[in-house]
């Protein structure tokens, strides 16, 4: 897939969401609930008079790269041994993980909703319950957001490689203010670093939905719907 593309899709946080779990209509509360939609029946968009697009793509290939990292740090002192200055403890740690797909069938369908059709499923039973019983939605800061893509794999294989690093580092800092013993300050101590890699294949026979787009959608207390495609945390 071409690298310069505006990224839209979001992967499915559970690889192995079915097409029946996550669909185009869908109304969640965040991209990582993509398959806990309020609406239990969604509103089909083509039944519903929407203009859904359907493209297939053979032999694929996508890599998704991710990495973290953080440090946790410990520093204790003694106030009846002022001297012996500071002793401590610092913690470093990260981890990297890359997904090699190979995706002979990938199925994606999209549509752009209507303000109609936004409208009609809000106004569902089980979105407008949720809306009655949590009215902080109904706030600026607070959003919904619709599913209007989805890209199904057929017969995708993963091979996934995991790195983890973890740092120890134990230190001796003096501070030379109060106290005569050292005339500038120093840090000395032994360090300690682990990496260990991980490598795993998996191949899913059954079809799922490997990636979703998302519109981000405001609705007032007097009922007035805005909505807009949302790309932030995109990687496809």
């Amino acid at each position: 897939m071409c690298s310069l593309r505006k990224k839209s899709y979001f992967l499915c946080p559970t690889p192995g969401s079915t097409p029946e779990a996550v669909q185009l209509g869908s109304i969640i509360v965040h991209p990582r609930r993509v398959a806990e939609p309020l609406n239990r029946y969604v509103a089909s968009p083509e039944s519903s008079g929407e203009k859904v697009f359907v493209h297939d793509e053979r032999d694929s290939s996508v890599k998704v790269h991710r990495s973290s990292t953080g440090s946790l740090s410990f520093l204790a002192h003694s106030s009846d041994a002022p001297e012996l200055g500071h002793i401590g403890t610092r913690a470093d740690g990260g981890s990297e993980s890359c997904e090699r797909w190979a995706i002979p069938h990938l199925q994606t369908a999209w549509f752009s909703p209507s303000a109609e059709y936004v409208r009609a499923s809000f106004q569902d039973p089980d979105v407008a319950s949720f809306l009655s019983e949590n009215p902080a939605w109904l706030r600026p800061a607070r959003r919904l957001y619709m599913v209007t893509g989805v890209k199904i794999a057929h017969g995708a294989t993963c091979a996934r490689d995991s790195l983890s690093r973890r740092g120890l580092r134990l230190h001796h800092t003096v501070d030379p203010s109060p106290s005569p013993l050292a005339d500038a300050p120093f840090s000395s101590g032994p360090s300690h670093a682990v990496r260990l890699r991980v490598g795993q294949t998996g191949t899913f026979h059954e079809p799922f939905v490997f990636a979703f787009r998302l519109r981000r959608i405001s609705v007032s207390a007097s009922g007035k719907v805005k909505h807009r495609d949302y790309t932030r945390g995109a990687v496809l």
